[in-house]
């Protein structure tokens, strides 16, 4: 061992003295330098993974979201359509109602036109038999006059007024 440390002249001394300046520095870094750089790391990927792990979680928010917004697209338009429906059905309704006060409307004016014409006709009657009565009456007054006998007027006269009522 001489024989190395002769050749390669190794002095022990500052060997150990090289040793320790070198532990000391190595501390020193571990301490103020690699200590505080390992810290940043670690925060730096806690960061990251925090970071992933927001993505995937606004990832996931975001499917059900469009899966949300899908069912209340579908929501809507079923009650969209039920609303229209049941438009629809009310208007029917409306139209049939308005449909049948229209027959009703028009069934009274025809009854009313009716009874008009049946006391417009018995008044027309009426007034026929009077002047049917006038013509019997003159036409009779004009036969007596001809005929001298008063008891053949008197029965011919009875027999047109009965006739008349």
């Amino acid at each position: 061992m001489e024989a190395i440390v002769s050749t390669f002249h190794i002095d022990w001394q500052l060997l150990i003295a090289q040793a320790i300046n070198f532990g000391v520095v190595a501390v020193v870094l571990w301490w103020f330098g690699f200590k505080p750089l390992a810290q940043m790391l670690s925060g730096r990927a806690e960061k990251i993974e925090q970071g992933l792990a927001d993505a995937a979680s606004a990832g996931e928010r975001l499917k059900q979201a469009e899966v949300e917004a899908k069912e209340i697209i579908v929501k809507a338009r079923s009650e969209s359509q039920s609303a229209l429906a049941a438009a629809a059905a009310a208007a029917e309704r409306l139209r049939a109602d308005e449909l049948i006060k229209a027959k009703a409307e028009v069934e009274k004016a025809v009854n009313a036109g009716k009874s008009a014409l049946v006391a417009e006709k018995a008044e027309m009657l009426k007034e026929l038999k009077a002047e049917a009565a006038d013509l019997v009456v003159e036409a009779t007054k004009s036969l007596l006059k001809n005929s001298s006998l008063p008891e053949v007027n008197k029965s011919l006269a009875s027999k047109a007024i009965a006739e008349l009522k």
